[in-house]
Order: C-alpha cells, then structure tokens, then sequence
C-alpha cells in the first residue's frame, strides 16, 4: 500500500462527483409528490422516489444476501463507498436512502420525512373515535341520544365551510377534549376538514 494511499476515500469521491451530477431537484419533487402521513408515526410524513434497483444503480450490479457467493472484495469496497456518498448527497438535500414499506429487497428509494402539514385547503382536528365513524360511515348506531347530539353539533359547526375527511391517522391517546365534539380524554383521529376559499 502506497503511503497516503486510500481506497474508500478514492473511490467515495469518484462516486460523490457522479451521484452529485444526477437529477437531485426531481428526486426532491417526486419524494413531495408522494408524501403521506408516516405509518409509524402520525405526526411525521413520508414520500419516496424510486431510483432504481441494486443491480442497475450499485456499482457491483449485486443483490447481497447471507448465501450470496458472487462478491467480491472489490465489489464490497465499491458498493461501500458508493453508499456512503449517496447517503452524504441525500442528506444534504434533506433526504435519506431508504426505502417504504412492503418495497421489494431490490428498489432503492430515496425518501423525505418532514413533520405533518395538512393538505392545502384544509384544517386537520384531533376527534375521538365517535367523531371519525360517523364521518367516514355516517354510523351513529354505536352512540347514545347525548353523544349523537354532541357529534352532529360538532360536526356542523367544523364543516361551516366545506366537508370533512376521515383522514384516519390514529393519534394515540390524548387528554384533551375531541375538537369536533367535546368528548373527554381518550384515542384521538385525525380528521381534515376543508377551509373557505380565498376570493380575490
């Protein structure tokens, strides 16, 4: 090994160079495109871009799995490094390299996680069970004469402008009252409800 000589470091700029070229701005435009509320958590949101497969977009070409045989030390030095300045690009994007959910083993994504924001043209409520069924199913059967009149009460005076959406992101538990219908601490929902439209 030749003196100041490093592999990972040669290799980690030549890769830097080639991923810093690609199409960053679209990537960023395709991860907003898909944001949605996080599965795993419902104050965050997620979106994804697809990029690729590991054998179109990693250096080796290769799919590594405990039994795979065909790699080599090079393959694992390049790959290595390649990853490491993908990860570097992506962060300075505000982005990370992961992938969805249910994504096949060989998809590589690229993925933005922001805190949630409502869709425009609407306001999001944290609402109690009762609040949430009978948007999503018009269902009151499960609610007795006061809570029915406290969910419709409620649910006229959120939906003055426009209707509202069983948007259905589960909270977890809360101690503050629903903010459709008053009910006392328990399991929140999501709920958005659209706003007036600004005239001109």
């Amino acid at each position: 090994m030749f003196p100041g000589f490093n592999k990972h470091d040669i290799l980690y700029k030549k890769y830097h160079a080639e991923i810093t070229a690609w199409n960053w701005p679209s990537i960023q435009g395709r991860c907003e495109q898909a944001i949605e509320t996080d599965p795993h958590d419902s104050s965050m949101q997620v979106g994804y871009a697809w990029i690729g497969t590991v054998f179109g977009v990693m250096p080796s070409g290769k799919f590594y799995m405990p039994w795979t045989t065909n790699q080599t030390r090079s393959d694992e030095h390049r790959d290595c490094a390649f990853m490491a300045a993908l990860e570097d690009i992506a962060e300075e994007y505000g982005l990370f390299v992961g992938s969805p959910d249910g994504a096949d083993g060989a998809d590589m994504h690229i993925g933005l996680s922001q805190a949630y924001a409502p869709p425009k043209g609407y306001l999001d409520y944290s609402v109690c069970g009762n609040c949430l069924i009978a948007v999503a199913n018009a269902d009151y059967s499960g609610m007795d004469d006061e809570e029915e009149y406290d969910v419709k009460a409620g649910l006229e005076s959120l939906e003055e402008h426009g209707p509202a959406i069983a948007d259905g992101a589960e909270l977890g538990f809360h101690w503050q009252d629903c903010e459709c219908c008053g009910a006392k601490a328990g399991d929140r929902f999501r709920l958005l409800v659209a706003v007036a439209e600004e005239t001109a």
